[in-house]
């Protein structure tokens, strides 16, 4: 939601996002208005875990593949995950409460970059 939007609703009290990302709603609009910001925090912190292990494991194979030259969709029969590290870069809720646990629980570690405050007006 742009600025020009959300000024040209006068009455708007209340932005509920379906979803965890406020990246498409400008925050200083709503900040400048005391409009309340809601999201769905949980909504999708499961599926997001795991589909980054999951891409953290094809992705690892199939990389690995192409610079020898020998990608075929047939050579991916798995690896162990315990002893080796991911780094999770992009990180809200869903690393820290998921993906870093998940991690652990197979024996792997997680590097996270060091986390900056920002201030994001939520209700």
């Amino acid at each position: 939601m742009t600025a020009r939007l959300i000024d040209a609703a006068t009455r708007l009290k209340v932005i509920a996002r379906h979803g965890v990302g406020v990246d498409s709603v400008d925050l200083k609009a709503v900040e400048r208005r005391g409009i309340v910001l809601t999201i769905t925090r949980d909504a999708n912190t499961v599926a997001v875990a795991e589909f980054t292990m999951a891409m953290a494991r094809d992705f690892c194979r199939s990389a690995q593949d192409m610079r020898s030259g020998e990608w075929s969709p047939g050579n991916y029969l798995g690896f162990q995950l315990e002893g080796r590290q991911l780094g999770v870069v992009g990180f809200g809720h869903a690393s820290l409460a998921r993906i870093s646990s998940s991690l652990a629980v197979c024996g792997m570690t997680s590097t996270l970059p060091a986390r900056r405050r920002i201030s994001i007006p939520l209700g």
